[in-house]
This record gives C-alpha cells, structure tokens and sequence, in this order.
C-alpha cells in the first residue's frame, strides 16, 4: 500500500516540492531515510520498500522486482543476507541490548540489498536484459 503524500515528514520536516514528485520512488526513499536518521541521531530508519511504486516492466521482472520486496529478515534466526545460517540470537551471545542493536543492524542490511536487488531488476528490465518483452 503506498503511502499518501503528508505535509510535513516525521512532523518536523516539510517536504519540498521536488521530493514530492518522487515520493513514491527512490529518491524520495532516500530522503526519507536521511531525514529519518537526522532525527533519530543515526538509528535504523523503518523498511522503506513498501512505499516504492514499481516502474513499468515486462512481466518477467515485474515478477522479480515483487519477489525481492517481499524477502525479510527474520528476526528470530537473525541470520545474515541472504538468510544462511550465522545466527548471533545463541544464548550467552551477549547483553539483551548488544543483541537487539545487532538484529537492528541485520534487519537493515537485510532492507538495503533488497533494495539494491529490486534497482536491479529495473535497470535490467530497462536494459532489456533477460526480458520476455
């Protein structure tokens, strides 16, 4: 579901007209995420995918582009991208809060290659490569 276009980021910062024409895209992922972390002194933004409209592409990729949003981290395994196994959540593996701080880090890793993957996608579809146009 993507999101409508609010006034005012986080309540604090107003959202120029060049980053609202691409709201529902990249760049204004990327801004969103800057903001999020000015904020925030640094924290981990929330998972931003959901709010991207996918470009028009074949079917193929489309297909792919949709696959990889849908990938996440799992909390409770911890695992690394792309989900084999390396766990730290083993007990005596470290404080409760070292732990969540570190499942915080993979949860974004996991939300920036996803990321990376479905960019991907489109510019392979831009590039006609593997399409089935």
């Amino acid at each position: 579901m993507l999101k409508s276009i609010p006034d005012k980021y986080l309540d604090t910062y107003p959202i120029p007209p060049e980053v609202a024409a691409e709201w529902n895209r990249w760049e204004g992922v990327r801004w969103r995420v800057m903001r999020y972390m000015d904020k925030h002194n640094g924290a981990y933004p929330p998972d931003q995918r959901f709010t991207v409209s996918p470009p028009r592409m074949c079917d193929y990729h489309y297909e792919h582009w949709y696959a990889w949003r849908n990938r996440h981290f799992n909390p409770v395994s911890g695992n690394r991208w792309p989900g084999h196994p390396g766990s730290f959540l083993l007990p005596g593996a470290g404080s409760p809060a070292a732990i969540n701080r570190m499942r915080e880090e993979r949860r974004w890793e996991w939300d920036e290659k996803t990321i990376e993957q479905m960019q991907m996608t489109e510019q392979f579809c831009a590039d006609g490569r593997g399409c089935s146009k």
